[in-house]
């Protein structure tokens, strides 16, 4: 049965903050007030940043409690970019830009609960369709990384790649149309969560190749995803990476967003950046 507090609670698991003690990366704000943070480096681009995993969601909303996690972190990390783990709808203080959002979903229906169409088939993907899934896999990472303005370096997206398709948790599920691929969801199941100590089926992909049917192709994706983490007893967890502020592709972002809060799914929590630059530097 999915532990539904892990995804909702605003504090930190004591095993992480321990390990965290233990590791150096946990400071004082305040008056024995905590956070962890410490210098993050994307491999995909080589950029540094400052990643606050844990910081309590009162400070986080306060311009005093924020001043001083600015403080500590300059301190420890310099002057980078600062990312911010903010849990549900808890915003950050000030000039704050969403980079991604997590969002979560519990559900312990069985399967056929879409209702197909002719020549549809959705099944879990065997070796012969790991090229397809590969390259479907580079576009999405690619991709996101050029909505961000950021982009990525090949080696390190086909790195990634390679982890997520040789990873034993991997399961893979492929829709067909007409014996033809038509797109992918892919999960890594069993996934954990330091911060939280949630145990959940991450969504790492799911993207479909464009068509009339290709929405309904999503939905039935992402059904075959939720049966497989309900089989499992797990929550099924997604993202939504947000451009930065103010083109088409934001509000696209905020559009799919708006469509999964309004379909069954729920704010887990959001990474927040600053200072957000048109070319995230």
């Amino acid at each position: 049965m999915v532990d539904i507090a892990a995804f909702v609670r605003l504090d930190a698991d004591k095993v992480f903050l321990n390990a965290a003690d233990a590791a150096g990366s946990l400071h004082e704000l305040t008056d024995g007030v905590p956070a962890v943070l410490g210098e993050t480096v994307d491999p995909a681009t080589g950029r540094s940043a400052c990643l606050v995993e844990y910081c309590p969601a009162d400070h986080l909303s306060r311009p005093d409690g924020l001043a001083r996690l600015r403080r500590v972190a300059a301190e420890a990390v310099g002057d980078v970019p600062l990312i911010v783990r903010a849990p549900g709808e808890v915003r950050p203080h000030g000039d704050w830009a969403r980079l991604i959002s997590y969002v979560w979903r519990w559900s312990d229906r069985g399967p056929d609960r879409a209702a197909g169409l002719a020549g549809w088939t959705i099944g879990q993907a065997t070796g012969d369709d790991d090229e397809f899934v590969a390259d479907c896999l580079v576009e999405a990472i690619e991709g996101g990384y050029s909505d961000l303005g950021q982009p990525a370096h090949r080696t390190a997206v086909e790195a990634a790649v390679t982890a997520i398709l040789t990873d034993d948790s991997r399961v893979s599920y492929l829709a067909r149309v007409d014996g033809a691929q038509r797109g992918h969801a892919t999960l890594l199941t069993g996934a954990y969560d330091d911060v939280s100590g949630a145990v959940y089926d991450d969504l790492v992909d799911m993207l479909v190749r464009p068509g009339p049917d290709s929405g309904l192709l999503r939905a039935a994706l992402v059904e075959a995803a939720q049966d497989h983490a309900g089989r499992d007893g797990r929550a099924l967890v997604g993202n939504v990476t947000h451009p930065a502020p103010g083109g088409a592709a934001a509000e696209h972002a905020e559009q799919v967003l708006r469509r999964l809060l309004d379909g069954g799914w729920h704010r887990w929590y959001s990474l927040w950046v600053t200072p957000r630059r048109p070319s995230c530097t």
